[in-house]
């Protein structure tokens, strides 16, 4: 266990830690001693504690015949203070007729980021960065139902580049390519962080 490229916790039907590997006292900086009767969700982020405690409680439920399992994407706090994104795997095991919990804490921080980056390519266009026609739809759909649902208005804008094609003659594709770079990152530097900015196609 010690040996194990995971962090290992092992708790009893009380919630109390009594048992974490080396990799646990490695990750958080800290003898293993200093785990044994804290509650596991101490372990994870505030904002994911509560979730942690209901899986646990939801594992405790199960029936002990049979095998089961759950698993969690959640974060830890680093002791420099930054995130790491982990997900944990809960069982349970009889051991000396006592039910145990374990859990398997691994580090996922390079599959949350390349499942970000697919998000982020799935969503928008490759050559300027605004959102594609399909997010752009999305995300518009979405204000609409809400501001009905409020009761506010709703503002659009639908903006052309005059003589693109002229420019695209002119000049060359590459070139146009970088007037619409250069027209989003304008767009950008005045609209709010609330604001949705989409390439529809071409120009538009």
């Amino acid at each position: 266990v010690n040996a194990a490229p995971t962090g290992i916790v092992i708790c009893n039907p009380k919630h109390e830690i009594i048992m974490v590997n080396q990799y646990i006292s490695n990750v958080f900086q800290k003898p293993k001693r200093e785990f044994i009767g804290k509650n596991p969700s101490d372990l994870v982020a505030k904002e994911h504690r509560t979730a942690l405690r209901t899986q646990v409680v939801e594992v405790l439920k199960c029936n002990q015949q049979e095998e089961y399992g759950r698993r969690l994407d959640t974060a830890i706090t680093l002791p420099s203070g930054d995130l790491m994104q982990v997900e944990i795997a809960l069982s349970t095991l009889m051991f000396d007729e006592q039910l145990l919990i374990i859990m398997s804490i691994s580090d996922i921080s390079d599959r949350k980021q390349l499942e970000k980056k697919l998000r982020t390519l799935a969503s928008t266009d490759p050559l300027t960065g605004a959102l594609n026609r399909r997010s752009f739809n999305d995300y518009t759909e979405r204000a609409i139902s809400t501001c009905i649902r409020i009761n506010r208005p709703l503002s659009l804008i639908i903006l052309d580049i005059d003589f693109f094609k002229k420019i695209n003659d002119t000049y060359g594709h590459a070139a146009g390519d970088e007037v619409l770079v250069a027209v989003v990152s304008k767009i950008s530097e005045v609209t709010r962080d609330v604001d949705i900015l989409g390439r529809l196609g071409g120009e538009e």
